[in-house]
């Protein structure tokens, strides 16, 4: 039987990067969680996604994973650049986006293509399997995560005062009932909590598009390549489209292949495929291969009762830029901080409706957004006809080279530099924030305009001492004060009734700040975003809290 000696209060199904980050955003707030994971500790996993956001690493620097994450994958002098071109070996180049390696990332950064973030974090080409590593690491050191592979969860049912799940746990199928207060799904694209639920996931793509996905193994991809090797790879041909990828710098490798619109994967031989795409006949050895169907889709639901979702159990969509397992550990971070809430007394179970509220506008955005690029960067590259000719020796070649890489920069570049998607989403109709007459800026996937409309990210600034926001906020509530002159006794006051953790942060003699923030007090939650702004006290700060905290409808 298994033994389960101490049940936690939340069950997360599915411990990938995104399960994980939910487990230690609530071990943070002192709140225990089980992982179950089907897989075995030992089974391979798979290079899903390949670059961790500057978003996200915020969230993992709160979570004291970050220095890690930064400090893995590609080797530091690696080259980081996007190449486009009709072959990997021996083909034309069509166009490159110039990335600092690990190495070079803060030297290069004012003259990179994606330099001069708002943030102490830059996005980090690293492959998921290395971020699994940390993040392992970082649990297996947290008394309060019971990490579980080997473990099915086969059934849940919600009752008045838990969740009571059915789980079956090793090469014997041991099983056992325990009830947990919530339950998280985290469990991809086939998730059973989601069916738990009785909500499926809903949408249409503008182009639906079928892809190998095959991982391997080869010691003569290096040498064969553009420059020794460089990150990413996407190939252009007239027949074959795909994108090779480089996971650890030496010998790993992931291609994507795309299978022809008139085949099924089935009837699809992806080997000549591939062959195509490299230009050459290299020896490699197949570690795992999948298939992938690339649609836009998200939740009905992200919340039912006692069951969440978050991740692909949420949406799914193309995987640009990493936008899927990154928009995944927002969503994490997010419900991760609502529950601790909830879970520490001092919010109302209220509160977890904004979780859907919050969250499920940006899948229906981001993934919009996502599907819309992919269409964008097919007519890029078959523009005028163009594709056809990619490939010749000859003026003619050299034309549709140059034509089709500029649509390419013009349009596929923003999916490697995309600050209005890591910064810029507001939530604009969320019932725990204090809304007023503020508008926040129109959402773009590449620009980013800071502002304070609540709703939107606190604007990020380095202080006179070297040290940036985010370090200074904490992991709680933080009231920003740029008069010293107004007294936040009240705040304060109204707190520590409820229990809420608030801490008061003094910015007005920082020239930066002066330069960002529009108004003289403004409170932060603990996920970074603007709960309510002000220039003087407010006559009822408990109305104030009531409202973030899930207790009232309106101040």
């Amino acid at each position: 039987m298994i033994n389960i000696s101490a049940v936690p209060q939340v069950l997360i199904v599915g411990a990938g990067p995104v399960g994980m980050t939910l487990a230690l955003e609530l071990a943070s707030r002192g709140i225990a969680t089980m992982l179950a994971e089907q897989r075995g500790a030992d089974a391979p996993a798979h290079p899903k996604c390949n670059t961790i956001s500057a978003r996200s690493l915020e969230i993992f620097d709160r979570l004291g994973c970050a220095d890690g994450i930064v400090g893995c994958g590609l080797p530091p002098g690696f080259t980081n650049d996007v190449v486009y071109s009709t072959s990997y070996a021996g083909g034309h180049e069509i166009a490159r986006l110039h990335l600092p390696s690990r190495a070079r990332r803060w030297s290069d950064d004012r003259f990179a293509f994606d330099g001069g973030w708002p943030s102490a974090h830059r996005p980090h080409r690293a492959s998921q399997i290395y971020l699994e590593q940390v993040l392992r690491a970082r649990i297996a050191a947290e008394p309060l995560i019971d990490l579980r592979f080997d473990t099915e969860v086969v059934a849940a049912e919600a009752h008045d005062d838990g969740v009571r799940v059915t789980m079956r746990e090793g090469a014997d199928g041991s099983a056992a009932e325990p009830s947990f207060a919530y339950v998280v799904g985290c469990d991809g694209g086939r998730s059973l909590v989601r069916r738990a639920m009785g909500t499926k996931l809903v949408g249409s793509s503008a182009v639906e598009t079928k892809i190998w996905a095959i991982y391997f193994r080869s010691k003569g991809m290096l040498a064969a390549g553009p420059d020794g090797g460089v990150w990413m790879n996407w190939i252009i041909q007239e027949q074959q489209r795909g994108t090779l990828i480089a996971i650890d710098g030496e010998e790993l490798w992931l291609v994507h292949c795309n299978v022809p619109a008139h085949l099924t994967h089935d009837e699809f031989d992806w080997r000549p495929g591939v062959r195509a795409l490299l230009g050459t006949d290299i020896d490699y050895e197949v570690i795992a291969a999948e298939q992938w169907r690339l649609n836009r889709a998200v939740a009905e639901n992200y919340r039912i009762g006692r069951f969440f979702l978050a991740g692909d159990a949420a949406h799914i969509w193309p995987p640009f830029g990493g936008f899927g397992m990154n928009s995944g550990v927002e969503d994490a971070a997010s419900l991760g901080w609502m529950l601790g809430a909830v879970l520490n007394g001092w919010a109302s179970p209220a509160l977890l409706d904004a979780y859907e509220a919050e969250r499920k506008p940006v899948g229906e955005l981001v993934s919009r957004a996502a599907d819309e690029m992919v269409a964008q960067q097919r007519q890029a590259a078959a523009a005028e006809g163009l594709q056809a000719d990619v490939r010749r020796d000859d003026p003619v070649g050299a034309r549709a080279r140059a034509a089709i890489g500029r649509n390419i920069v013009a349009i596929d570049s923003q999916q490697f530099d995309p600050q209005g998607l890591n910064f810029g989403i507001a939530y604009s109709a969320s019932p725990i924030i204090v809304h007023d007459d503020g508008e926040a800026p129109a959402f773009s996937v590449r620009d980013y305009r800071p502002t304070t409309v609540p709703g939107c990210r606190a604007p990020w600034f380095v202080s006179h001492d070297g040290v940036g926001l985010y370090e200074r906020l904490g992991r709680d509530f933080a009231l920003l004060r740029l008069d010293r002159a107004i007294a936040v006794d009240g705040f304060a006051d109204a707190a520590t009734a409820i229990g809420l953790p608030l801490a008061v942060l003094d910015i007005g003699h920082e020239p930066q700040a002066r330069k960002l923030y529009d108004h003289d007090l403004l409170l932060v939650r603990p996920d970074g975003r603007i709960a309510w702004r002000g220039n003087a006290m407010p006559a009822d700060p408990a109305a104030i809290l009531g409202v973030v905290t899930g207790r009232a409808t309106a101040v």
